[in-house]
């Protein structure tokens, strides 16, 4: 779905990505994940799903258009090769007409850090949220980002628990999963 030349559609969010020259990034990767999302943290189902239905690519333009999205605060990503951009957005899907973002891509930064593990607890996971980026901290808490969008992140450790249990009913087992640690440090990072 691009957006086509016009850009003229009610009820959508209509996006621009330009490169750091100012000229269109065209056919760029585009994410949109709700601004709460954790990869990983809702298990692969939920993974899949946002995975299938929130990729876009911009058309020769630089633009794409997101339809049928429902209100919420998203994170917006435009990915290249070698640089990357990300814009937020709060939308209201009872707004008529378009909505536009634009977004500049740039070189790509790195973060690195350590999470203080609670006892008991040899690695956590380390997301950005509102994106697909995840890693694994080593055994004394430390992680590192190689290739972040420049911008004000927040990131969350955690560990992921995927239990088996009955259902109310003691009919069938269904899987389940519960974030049982969740750490956050309370300031933002700056790549």
């Amino acid at each position: 779905d691009t957006a086509g030349s016009s850009m003229e559609t009610e009820n959508s969010i209509a996006l621009s990505v330009r490169l750091a020259d100012g000229t269109p990034a065209a056919r760029m990767k585009v994410f949109i994940r709700p601004e709460n999302y954790l990869p990983g943290a809702e298990g692969d189902e939920v993974d899949s799903i946002v995975n299938a239905s929130m990729n876009y690519e911009t058309d020769d333009n630089g633009q794409v258009q997101f339809k049928k999205l429902e209100s919420g605060k998203y994170v917006v990503e435009a990915r290249g090769e070698s640089m990357k951009g990300i814009a937020k957005i709060d939308y209201d899907d009872q707004d008529t007409g378009l909505v536009s973002l634009d977004l500049d891509v740039v070189k790509p930064g790195a973060v690195d850090g350590q999470v203080y593990l609670p006892k008991g607890v040899s690695s956590v996971s380390v997301g950005v949220e509102g994106m697909e980026y995840r890693v694994q901290t080593d055994s004394t808490g430390k992680f590192a980002f190689k290739s972040l969008p420049a911008g004000e992140l927040n990131m969350i450790a955690y560990v992921y628990d995927d239990t088996t249990a009955a259902d109310k009913e003691d009919r069938k087992i269904v899987n389940y999963g519960s974030i049982e640690v969740k750490l956050k440090s309370g300031k933002q990072e700056e790549v």
